[in-house]
C-alpha cells in the first residue's frame, strides 16, 4: 500500500462542532420564537392597560345631554381654574354631531379672586350672548376664541345680592 492509502485508511476522531449539532439549533430557534411571542404579549398588555388608564368616564354617563356636571368637569370644559370651594349651582352639557355646548352658573367661595384672570379669556365691553343677569351686579364680561373658531366662550364675573361672587360661563366647541 502506498502512503496515501495509509493516510486515508487511518481513523481520526473529530469532535462535532456546535454549528453541526441540529438539536442545539432547534433549542436556540425555539427560545428565540418563545422570546418574540412573550415580547408581543407584553406589548399588547401594556398598550391595553395604558389605553384603559387614559380613558375617563364619559360625561353625562354617555348621554348627549345632562344638567349635572361636576366642578372638575366644568373646570376642564371651560378652561377656567375655579378655586377650591366653588359650587356648581346650575350646569348643562349638550353634544350634537358637530358641537359641544357647556353652560354653568357657579358660586365662588367668599373672597375669591376673579377666576378669568390669567386665562385665555379677555375682557369685553358688550357680551354677544343674552345672559340671565337680572339678579346680579356684573363686574366684567369675558370672551375667548380658540384656533380657527373651534372654541367660542363667553363668561360673566358678577356678585349677587348677598355680595357673593358668581361666574356664568358658556363654551361652545366645534367637533372635528
Amino acid at each position: 500500500m502506498s502512503e496515501l492509502d495509509d493516510l486515508l485508511s487511518e481513523e481520526v476522531e473529530v469532535a462535532p462542532s456546535r454549528a453541526a449539532n441540529p438539536r442545539l439549533l432547534q433549542v436556540i430557534g425555539a427560545l428565540v420564537v418563545l422570546g418574540l411571542i412573550v415580547g408581543a404579549v407584553i406589548a399588547v398588555v401594556v398598550s391595553g392597560l395604558s389605553s384603559i388608564a387614559g380613558q375617563r368616564a364619559p360625561l353625562c354617563g354617555g348621554a348627549a345631554v345632562c344638567n349635572d356636571l361636576s366642578l372638575d368637569e366644568v373646570r376642564s370644559l371651560t378652561a377656567i381654574d375655579l378655586p377650591a370651594g366653588s359650587e356648581v349651582v346650575e350646569s348643562s352639557y349638550e353634544e350634537t354631531d358637530d358641537l359641544i355646548t357647556v353652560t354653568a352658573r357657579l358660586l365662588l367661595p367668599d373672597g375669591a379672586a376673579d377666576p378669568f384672570d390669567g386665562t385665555g379669556y379677555g375682557p369685553i365691553a358688550t357680551p354677544i350672548r343674552d345672559w340671565p343677569i337680572d339678579d346680579l351686579t356684573v363686574l366684567a364680561f369675558y370672551a375667548a376664541t380658540g384656533e380657527q373658531g373651534t372654541l367660542n366662550a363667553e363668561g360673566v364675573f358678577a356678585v349677587d345680592d348677598r355680595v357673593r361672587e358668581v361666574v356664568l360661563v358658556q363654551v361652545t366647541r366645534t367637533l372635528d
